[in-house]
């Protein structure tokens, strides 16, 4: 089944990594540059364009039967909130044969700050640009796509390989901007596997339904004090421990730094059946640890 990735960063390019490991035929929508050559190295292939232009001419080799859209959720300044929205109008225009879309959205859409528990049911009034884009654009598919078509997944904090917040500076004993907090996080390779199993579907049925819900979160159901997540780190890693500072105000972590809530991920590992491989931030860090001492 081919699969087409708009927004192949981080996340997209593991899910690809997996794709084809299966044999099945993988696409990226790129603007090119540099990022053509890479895709191309990976066995990705590279299609030019911009989702947010409408794509008559989109080169495609083939017509995709999945579509994964994880583009970071930074308005462009001529669309603002409906960024997001106008770009999946565009995908779903160019490919009107779609069995299933899966659109990463973030946990950032919700707004509870006094330690709440949130999952799927609780109403989200996002307080920042990216948050707010990515509401449009789920209303966006709820409204325009038939159930089962798209699933919204909403990702906390992503870490993984290569991707551990804040890092560089606990190493290198730089003060670290940490408020307190709630922390919510999900581990890259939980993510790949859940994106594998909505995109499956229902080509592949789960076992308790015929297709996947259009909205789920997802996190390691694990959250934790934001300044002991750090602690925890310099250990894994064997670092000095961190000296912590309070974000500078009307800065980006201060925002988030705002937000102290929880997320329940139960209605998603019940559903499609996910054991997770870093049930936690000590597991996975402790993974993380292990790749390094191995690539090095």
């Amino acid at each position: 089944m081919s699969l087409l990735i708009v927004g192949c960063g981080y996340v997209g390019q593991r899910v690809a990594q997996a794709w084809l490991a299966t044999g099945q035929p993988v696409a990226a929508l790129t603007r090119g540059g540099d990022a053509t050559d890479r895709l191309a190295s990976m066995g990705i292939r590279p299609i030019v364009g911009d989702w947010l232009e409408q794509h008559a001419a989109w080169p495609l080799e083939f017509q995709p039967k999945s579509v994964l859209v994880a583009v970071p959720h930074r308005p462009d300044e001529r669309y603002g909130a409906q960024t997001h929205a106008l770009g999946l109008a565009n995908v779903v225009t160019r490919l009107p044969k779609l069995d299933r879309l899966v659109y990463l959205s973030t946990t950032g859409v919700y707004h509870q700050n006094q330690g709440e528990w949130v999952d799927e049911s609780s109403p989200t009034e996002p307080t920042r640009p990216g948050p707010e884009t990515a509401v449009r654009a789920e209303c966006w598919l709820r409204d325009r796509l038939p159930t089962g078509a798209a699933t919204t997944l909403r990702l906390a904090g992503i870490y993984g390989p290569g991707r551990v917040p804040l890092l560089a500076k606990l190493r290198e004993q730089i003060p670290i901007p940490v408020a307190s907090g709630a922390l919510n996080l999900i581990h890259v390779d939980d993510i790949v596997t859940a994106i594998a199993r909505l995109l499956q579907t229902p080509l592949q049925p789960l076992p308790h339904q015929a297709v996947p819900s259009s909205l789920y979160v997802l996190s390691d159901g694990q959250p934790v004090e934001r300044r002991q997540f750090y602690l925890d780190a310099a250990s894994i890693f064997h670092t000095k421990m961190p000296n912590f500072v309070e974000p500078d105000a009307d800065t980006a972590r201060a925002a988030r730094s705002e937000s102290n809530k929880r997320i329940n991920p139960a209605k998603i590992l019940r559903e499609l059946q996910l054991v997770l491989q870093h049930p936690n931030h000590v597991a996975g860090l402790t993974a993380i640890k292990a790749w390094e001492s191995g690539s090095s």
